[in-house]
This record gives C-alpha cells, structure tokens and sequence, in this order.
C-alpha cells in the first residue's frame, strides 16, 4: 500500500479502565513523517455506555482523524493526551489501569475496522476483531466484550 493511501487509514486508540468506570477514546493525528499521534483533545465515556452510544461516539472520534504535522522529538511521555485526561497519578499507574484498544480503517475507504485489544499487559497476544464502520452497535459490543475479556483474562 502507497503511503499516500496509508494517509488516508484512519486511527483511533480507546483506553478502558475498570478501576475508573470509562474509556478514554483518542483520535489521532498523523504527520509527513508516516507518525500517527493522538489528538490532545479526548473523549471520555462512561464505561457503562450502551453498545449504540458508545459506538457512535468511537465512530464520531474516529472521524475527527486527519493530517497535521508535528515535530514529535520535542514531546515528553508526560504530554500524552490520554494519560493528561486520565485520572492517573503517574505514567506507571495509567499503564497497570487501563487497557488499550485501537481501531484501524483496513483500507483508505476505512468501511472495515479493525478492532484489537492487549489482554494481558506484557504480552504480544492480542484479541482482534473485523465489523463494518456503519454497525456502531456492534463495535459497541465488541468494545465491551474486549474489555470484560481483558479485565478477566478469560478469552472466549
């Protein structure tokens, strides 16, 4: 695939907390470099959210993905959007509560996501999942399956 095209896959990041009750939902950015970044402003959802709700409101901040340039070199860890909006006390504790999640376009029409999630932090194994862009109730569904997944290490 041309990075003209890859350009066009958008990206979102979801960081969902049991300890918290929410998902941090992270739009990104990406700049000429081929670097995709999250947006400063993020979205927190309840985590109770129904499956419709949630999905729309993944999808809206999917949609807000575009293209700006950035010199990240400047950047410290402490600046990342999602752990500035979180109501962890330190990087360490922001990693060890939440779970990340990220929702990749598959192709430059981005009517495909796909949906993975880290399960067990430390590990390579990742639980991923494809649905169509328009079915926010079930990319709801599969958010909070993923979750409940991951907060119980049990994969079915």
């Amino acid at each position: 695939m041309s990075s003209d095209n890859l350009s066009k896959i958008k990206m979102v990041a979801l960081y969902g907390s049991e300890k918290y009750r929410h998902i941090l939902v992270a739009p990104y950015y990406y700049n000429k470099a081929g670097i995709y970044y999250e947006q400063e402003t993020i979205k927190i959802l309840d985590i109770n959210s129904d499956e419709i709700n949630l999905g729309e409101k993944v999808i809206n901040c999917f949609e807000t993905f575009q293209f700006k340039e950035k010199n990240l070199r400047e950047n410290k860890e402490s600046d990342w959007p999602a752990f500035k909006a979180s109501k962890s006390k330190s990087l360490r504790s922001f990693q060890e509560d939440y779970y990340y999640f990220s929702i990749t376009g598959l192709t430059p029409d981005n009517n495909t996501l796909r949906i993975e999630a880290s399960p067990y932090k430390g590990s390579d194994i990742r639980l991923s999942a494809l649905v169509s862009k328009a079915n926010h109730s079930e990319i709801g569904s599969l958010i909070k399956k993923m979750l409940n997944m991951c907060k119980t290490g049990e994969i079915r």
